[in-house]
């Protein structure tokens, strides 16, 4: 290879257009991979949204300790959420 051919190659303006390429094809690669990701995981998040139940959780009122006790073993395989409320 000639000489001239050789410093060409490894000029910094060169230099940076083969940079800039590698960063470009980076970028899509990234982008794709994004998108990839997006359609295969999106499904799945609409079939578990599908799937959530359509009933309305009702705020109950408790008498005691043990009207606590009693829902919260009646109900085993549901999700229960306790919310306590005090006025201070």
């Amino acid at each position: 290879m000639p000489d001239g051919q050789c410093q060409e190659r490894h000029s910094t303006k060169a230099v940076e257009v083969r940079r800039s390429r590698v960063r470009h094809g980076v970028s899509r690669g990234l982008v794709l991979a994004a998108a990839l990701w997006l359609t295969w995981t999106s499904p799945a998040l609409v079939a578990q949204r599908a799937q959530a139940p359509t009933t309305t959780p009702v705020l109950r009122d408790l008498a005691g300790i043990a009207d606590l006790q009693a829902r919260f073993d009646q109900e085993r395989d549901k999700v229960r959420i306790v919310l306590l409320l005090s006025p201070t």
